[in-house]
């Protein structure tokens, strides 16, 4: 069994630093067997298809870890605190899965009309994030605006910084990311409070 799944890891490994690099359209089966040092009929066995390690690749390393353990241990019920919180978990997520993120955002660029794994990500955060606020509310700790508004607001922001901060790497401004965070948290938490 360890062989297994060794052999799987391998070859998910390959996938993600060739997905990353070329995009899925421009990765061949081959290609990821040879970088896995595993021959195509055992990549076959393990995964059927190329998509299917796509997706494997795209919800093994994506989600979920992070911001389970943020939601579930670490929300304090206090506006800035949480905020800040769940920006720095954010962005170390970016920053960690930046190779899958910008092979998910290469491959998101070619029309289709099937959801890509890698979209799951920003929704699962999003639906967080709207039990998040509506809780807030609730407790008379924010005001009742759209907690979906409010959510896809926060996130909407954080995404553009991160490209700026975390995977492009295009230095539009001196802020360093930490200032920005804070400076972001401290704007959403003078709008939202109460």
């Amino acid at each position: 069994m360890s062989e297994e799944i060794s052999t799987r890891d391998k070859i998910l490994n390959a996938a993600i630093d060739l997905f990353s690099q070329n995009g899925f359209k421009g990765v061949t089966t081959k290609q990821i067997a040879l970088a896995a040092s595993v021959n195509e009929v055992t990549l076959f066995r393990q995964f059927g298809s190329k998509q299917k390690i796509f997706q494997e690749v795209m919800e093994a390393f994506y989600f979920e870890s992070e911001f389970k353990k943020v939601f579930e241990e670490e929300i304090v019920w206090d506006l800035e605190q949480d905020l800040l919180c769940i920006s720095k978990i954010y962005y170390e997520h970016m920053k960690k899965n930046k190779k899958l993120i910008l092979a998910g955002i290469k491959e998101s660029i070619v029309p289709n009309n099937t959801e890509y794994p890698h979209e799951k990500f920003p929704k699962k955060i999003k639906e967080v994030l709207i039990e998040y606020f509506k809780e807030m509310q609730e407790r008379g700790k924010m005001i009742k605006k759209s907690p979906e508004l409010q959510a896809i607001t926060f996130l909407f922001t954080h995404f553009g910084s991160s490209l700026n901060y975390e995977l492009l790497e295009v230095n539009m401004t001196e802020v360093n990311l930490e200032e920005f965070i804070k400076n972001s948290v401290n704007i959403f938490v003078k709008a939202w409070s109460v």
